[in-house]
């Protein structure tokens, strides 16, 4: 059990919850039975955990790295091309950042927000193992909207890097949102125009 609430909090903000991170990764197991196509899911995770760290400071209402997570078990979809007359297969993780934060755009949905008397668009996901809570839930409406924004930006800045031919600048392009970690091939190395991609090492979510 993991101990929810500060030193100080009052008894309503403090309590225990039920952490099982074994049941998580068999969660990833068993939604991506496939090792490539969960190889992909783990890797868009930890794109997504980056650009987390890169665009919110410590304690600014960031959402949480099991958010993200979680984001990924519910919605994200492999991305992969075959070639039938090569007979390979590549996994194309820039199209699968995209499709999974488009989607999570998508879910965003009109709540009621009392204080204001008005509606406020929030997203919602819940954590697939026990104890099952929306993982979302502590973001107040305000930190919420940023979330909005700078995701929207990141598809934007995925869409841009997707329809640039010179890997080049999409990989800076890429590199505003994911840091300075973000590797930029250098000009002479990209002198055959191909598409943009994402590069990632290990599979460990």
């Amino acid at each position: 059990y993991l101990g929810r609430g500060k030193e100080h909090s009052l008894p309503e903000n403090k309590r225990w919850e039920e952490s099982d991170p074994e049941a998580l990764l068999k969660a990833m197991r068993t939604t991506f039975p496939d090792r490539e196509d969960r190889a992909q899911a783990r890797r868009v995770v930890r794109y997504a955990k980056r650009w987390k760290d890169e665009n919110f400071s410590a304690g600014s209402g960031a959402p949480t790295g099991i958010a993200l997570t979680a984001c990924v078990l519910r919605w994200f979809v492999v991305s992969k091309v075959k070639d039938p007359i090569a007979q390979t297969t590549s996994w194309d993780d820039a199209q699968a950042m995209l499709d999974l934060v488009r989607t999570m755009l998508r879910n965003f949905s009109g709540v009621w927000d009392a204080d204001k008397n008005t509606v406020v668009q929030r997203l919602s996901v819940t954590l697939p193992v026990p104890p099952g809570n929306d993982l979302f839930v502590r973001m107040t409406n305000t930190q919420m909207a940023t979330f909005e924004q700078r995701l929207e930006k990141l598809r934007d800045a995925l869409i841009d890097a997707q329809s640039d031919v010179d890997p080049h600048t999409a990989a800076k392009t890429l590199r505003k949102d994911f840091g300075d970690g973000f590797p930029v091939p250098e000009k002479e190395e990209t002198a055959k125009s191909v598409g943009p991609a994402i590069v990632s090492s290990g599979n460990s979510a």
